[in-house]
């Protein structure tokens, strides 16, 4: 009977440079890049926008700083409420950036965990194949 396989240490990832390798493999996603340009589009989109829209009726947002700061925290879904859009058009742009925010994260977070796990579900897969073809040798 052959000898078992010993499992590997979790730590192996850190001597390996397997977190080095994920990160250049990210870099180089197609994917990454699009969510980040598509990311920070948005948050300059409303920023420009609640920017000309909020301006003269919003004493909190008053320069574009002040409409970049609230872009970023309502894309981020942080959402502080230090700084809120009075208009309807400037509550509609910020449910939009915050559905888009979400979406946004979500999809990091997707693709984040696809780097990640891709090489091990190789490692995975190729061994339910060798178990499979032990089986099926011994009837």
């Amino acid at each position: 009977m052959p000898k078992a396989k010993r499992s590997p240490s979790p730590m192996r990832h850190l001597r390996s440079g397997f977190v080095l390798a994920r990160a250049k493999e990210l870099l180089h996603h197609p994917l990454f890049w699009f969510l980040t340009v598509a990311a920070n589009a948005s948050i300059l989109a409303g920023a420009l926008s609640v920017h000309f829209i909020e301006r003269g009726s919003n004493p909190k947002m008053t320069t574009f700083l002040d409409a970049l700061w609230w872009s970023v925290s309502t894309v981020t879904t942080v959402g502080y409420g230090d700084t809120i859009p009075h208009t309807t058009w400037g509550r509609v742009i910020g449910m939009v950036l915050m559905i888009f925010g979400t979406a946004v994260f979500g999809a990091f977070t997707a693709l984040f965990a696809t780097v990640l796990l891709e090489t091990e579900m190789g490692e995975v897969e190729e061994e339910v194949r060798d178990l499979e073809r032990r089986l099926h040798d011994r009837r």
